[in-house]
């Protein structure tokens, strides 16, 4: 996956909101990690303060070469909420873990960090006990208008796992509950 590509991968959310579910599906491929097995609508539904009104839709992204995954599939699971009159995407992103950490966290959000200051976003770093942690704030996004989006990446068990909160809210979610998100779905692996 070149830069372009893994900096496209930071608007999940925003276009999962737009789509309908069956465009979703048809243009998913099956994904080989199953992270839609890892959380469910009762953890998001708690942990975001949200209700699930789009479920799980899984799919897998396999152009990662000439990048650290090497190939590796980079699997994601979608959910579109709602808070109020606020909706919130949230995409889990599970692949192997190919380096430490902090080389994953340098490798993953740089991308994400350059497409989120092209949309006039401010971001804050954030790390926690097992954690590294991205606030991507008031980015600019022309289906939702103003966007909040927390990221988190943890490994666990030989995977990396990421996880992306994205809001029309006024702020982004602490990154600390998109941490035990993290930390839920790192139970139900394998």
């Amino acid at each position: 996956m070149n830069a372009q590509r893994l900096a496209a991968v930071a608007l999940v959310p925003f276009i999962l909101i737009g789509m309908t579910p069956a465009a979703r599906t048809a243009a998913a491929p099956a994904a080989r990690y199953k992270p839609c097995s890892l959380l469910t609508a009762a953890d998001l539904e708690a942990a975001l303060s949200a209700k699930v009104t789009r479920g799980a839709q899984e799919g897998e992204d396999t152009d990662t070469q000439g990048t650290p995954l090497q190939g590796e599939p980079l699997d994601h699971c979608a959910w579109v909420l709602r808070a109020g009159q606020a909706d919130v995407g949230a995409v889990l992103w599970v692949t192997r873990a190919v380096a430490p950490l902090p080389q994953l966290a340098a490798f993953w959000y740089p991308p994400k960090e350059e497409l989120a200051r092209q949309s006039g976003a401010t971001i804050e770093s954030v790390r926690l006990p097992g954690a590294e942690c991205r606030l991507f704030k008031n980015g600019k996004h022309p289906l939702l208008g103003v966007a909040q989006q927390t990221w988190c990446l943890v490994t666990s068990k030989g995977l990396a796992l990421s996880l992306e909160v994205t809001t029309q809210a006024p702020s982004p979610v602490a990154p600390q509950r998109v941490k035990n998100l993290l930390d839920r779905a790192s139970s139900h692996l394998p």
